[in-house]
């Protein structure tokens, strides 16, 4: 087992709505990815706590997957990525713009990015 991968469901946007944020962890570096930022920084922080934070990795632009990352960027410093046609709706200028089929490494693994457009112009996963 080399990777480690955390979900914490943060929240309430609107109507009790909660949304995922994701914690990938490289268990031979103890690097880490962080993918979406929701909601409650302080939170965040603490589930980060024992590893290196590389990257923060937004999926779209949506308030509900981007509420906290002002408040992250300002504490961790590490590049924020995302796809050229959500770039424009982020509270922050991303650092780094996600292609289809690209790949974001860290520790000794690395992300694929999977354009996946639809729920926004920009929409992105992310695969191991």
């Amino acid at each position: 087992k080399y990777v480690q991968i955390d979900r914490r469901t943060l929240g309430p946007f609107d109507t009790h709505c909660y949304t995922n944020c994701y914690i990938i962890t490289c268990l031979l570096t103890g690097e880490s990815v962080l993918v979406d930022a929701p909601a409650e920084a302080p939170e965040i922080l603490k589930q980060l706590k024992g590893t290196h934070p590389r990257y923060m990795l937004i999926t779209h632009s949506h308030t509900d997957h981007v509420g906290a990352l002002s408040e992250l960027k300002s504490e961790l410093r590490i590049p924020i990525g995302t796809h050229r046609l959500d770039a424009n709706g982020l509270p922050l200028r991303p650092d780094i713009l996600l292609d289809d089929g690209e790949e974001v490494s860290f520790g000794r693994m690395s992300l694929k990015v999977l354009h996946t457009p639809g729920h926004t112009p920009g929409s992105v996963c992310v695969l191991i």
